[in-house]
């Protein structure tokens, strides 16, 4: 057979082929499925229509109501039902075109190639979702492959489930996912920038406030000099004062006048010990456990030695510039409170001294104590010149003052803190030009008030051999004087470099040394003496430190380390140094049993050794 003949040949099966299912039919006529479907797929997956069922068959497809199509091994369009008008409007002239040619991409339309030659080849259902080529435009179709059987001839049945509208909301879903990590991303980038401003805008305003801060701190320093210089030249008035009223005295031979005068004196300086301590509280370097321990006091007694003490402030120096100014007192009996008498003591002197303050035109101060079933009361009023209401939230601030120069601003802050650490509470009341009540609360004790100890006048009890180490001679001589007078033997050594040289171990019941010296602090020479016993094989030395700097905030650890038995704050008084040394001396003599002189023999010390021999 020729070409032609072949192709001519072909052209005519075709054209049977597509024939078998172009006859009209009517679509009222309802469908035998039973007779239709009564046989089962054949064992190879396709549908076997055979005979009378061909017809009913294709009424059964022309009854879709989603586009069916048949297609030979070709690919060619055998049959097209009626819904494929939804495809192209002229459906009808699908019939005889090839499958593929429908398809958008060639790429969608040689996998549907390869799928259909599958199903022909392997009679399994297959499915693929492809862009359609459709009159006036495009869509989106998921056509399903079935295998069937037409009498001894075979063909694919085509199935097209439009997902045009599917797949135009899963795009419009992308491109608005798309759209939202985009505005996210912009977002996130304009978030980014903004915390990097905001960072570097926190960096400016750090900056600012320290240096405001700074400016407010140098401020305040001013004002706190200020006041401090104020409040010492009283302090210091009231010494010189005294000192020369007690020598007056004695040229008189008045010695109870003389002795009231030093008590006086010696009050006042211990006044402004306990001014530089609260300094040091509010600088920090200071600990409420290196406060002095608690014990029962009658406030009222506080009070009565505060008003006398304090008297150049509410009389002495305003007269000199003609205001007079009176105290009225009422002060209750059993009075007892529990705390530390100086910062007591401070307190009464900071409120009196306030209201004194108040008074610039004169006028009166009230000062009373009472007491009930559980709080002890202090109250001190005046009718000065008030608090205007909007400064009365601020009184009790630090530093905070309306006095200018003239005053710290640190009297009221600190009368907090000291009320606080008694467990109490203070409260103000006042009104411009009517004047000022402050009340202070502090828990009652039960407890009586302890006598006054009688003076040391042996000291420990038995002599014994001190070194002393300062880098200040007067300091030296006066603590040698003083405890040279209790019966005790001093070496005094004005350096550590000094001092370790005379040092020998087992020579000595205690060492006292400053802190602050050139060359070699007190910590060094305290781990030096330590470091010397532990290698003679004799018990550590006890060691007293002496400091002006403060309560050595946070040097608990260094002070165990080094060997350190008790840290003392200047200024001391002789009487609680001896107690000191007392307390340090006696576990190490109890510990090393070892005997001391006797307190009539004589010892001196032979200076080139450091050590001691008898006389």
């Amino acid at each position: 057979m020729s070409d032609d003949q072949f192709l001519s040949q072909r052209t005519k099966d075709e054209e049977d082929e597509c024939s078998l299912f172009a006859e009209t039919l009517d679509l009222t006529e309802s469908i035998d499925l039973k007779n239709l479907l009564a046989e089962d797929l054949t064992n190879s997956g396709s549908f076997d229509i055979q005979g009378e069922r061909a017809a009913p068959f294709r009424k059964l497809l022309q009854a879709l109501p989603m586009p069916a199509l048949l297609v030979n091994e070709s690919g060619r369009i055998l049959f097209v039902n009626r819904s494929c008008r939804h495809i192209i409007p002229r459906y009808d002239a699908m019939q005889g075109r090839e499958l593929w040619s429908f398809f958008s991409s060639a790429e969608a339309a040689a996998h549907a190639r390869s799928l259909l030659s599958m199903v022909f080849a392997t009679r399994k259902f297959k499915h693929l979702e492809a862009g359609l080529k459709v009159e006036g435009g495009s869509m989106w179709g998921r056509m399903h492959l079935r295998s069937i059987r037409l009498g001894s001839r075979r063909a694919i049945l085509v199935l097209v489930e439009d997902l045009t509208l599917a797949k135009r909301q899963i795009i419009m879903q992308q491109k608005h996912q798309e759209e939202l990590e985009r505005r996210v991303a912009e977002r996130t980038s304009e978030l980014v920038k903004a915390n990097e401003r905001l960072k570097e805008e926190i960096s400016h305003r750090r900056k600012a406030e320290e240096e405001l801060r700074k400016t407010e701190r140098t401020r305040a320093i001013a004002e706190m000099a200020g006041g401090v210089a104020h409040n010492f030249n009283n302090l210091l008035q009231l010494v010189m004062h005294g000192a020369q009223m007690a020598c007056r005295h004695i040229q008189s031979g008045d010695l109870e006048a003389a002795r009231s005068k030093i008590r006086r004196i010696i009050d006042t300086s211990q006044l402004g010990s306990e001014t530089v301590r609260r300094l040091q509280d509010f600088a920090g370097v200071r600990t409420l456990s290196q406060s002095k321990t608690d014990e029962v006091l009658d406030l009222s007694q506080i009070v009565a030695r505060a008003v006398e003490l304090s008297r150049p402030w509410w009389k002495d120096n305003p007269q000199r510039e003609g205001i007079d100014i009176r105290i009225h007192q009422d002060l209750g009996s059993d009075c007892q409170v529990k705390g530390r008498e100086h910062d007591l003591f401070g307190l009464v002197i900071n409120l009196i001294k306030n209201a004194a303050e108040a008074l610039p035109n004169g006028g009166q101060i009230r000062v009373s104590t009472l007491r009930d079933s559980s709080h002890v009361f202090l109250r001190i009023s005046d009718n000065g010149v008030g608090i205007a209401p909007e400064h009365i939230e601020k009184v009790f601030e630090p530093f905070w003052t309306t006095k200018g120069y003239h005053g710290l601003g640190m009297g009221l802050a600190s009368s907090v803190g000291i009320v606080s650490d008694h467990n109490g509470e203070i409260s103000l009341e006042s009104a411009p030009d009517k004047g000022t009540t402050v009340t202070v609360r502090l828990p009652c004790s039960r407890e009586k008030p302890a006598g006054k100890a009688k003076a040391l006048s042996g000291g420990p009890g038995k002599p014994l051999r001190l070194l002393i180490i300062d880098d200040e001679q007067a300091l030296i001589e006066l603590l040698k004087e003083g405890l040279t007078q209790f019966g005790h033997h001093v070496l005094t050594a004005a350096s550590g470099q000094e001092a370790l040289a005379m040092f020998q171990p087992d020579e000595f019941d205690a060492v006292i040394s400053d802190l602050g010296m050139p060359g070699m602090n007190g910590w060094q020479v305290a781990e030096q003496i330590k470091a010397i016993c532990k290698s003679s094989g004799v018990p550590k030395t006890p060691f007293i430190l002496l400091t002006g700097w403060g309560g050595l905030l946070d040097q608990e650890n260094k002070i165990a380390d080094c060997g350190i038995d008790k840290v003392v704050e200047k200024p001391v008084m002789l009487e609680p140094l001896l107690e000191t040394i007392r307390t340090v001396v006696a576990p190490a003599t109890e510990k090393a049993s070892r005997q001391v002189a006797p307190a009539q023999e004589s010892w001196e010390p032979v200076v080139d050794t450091g050590v001691w021999r008898q006389a």
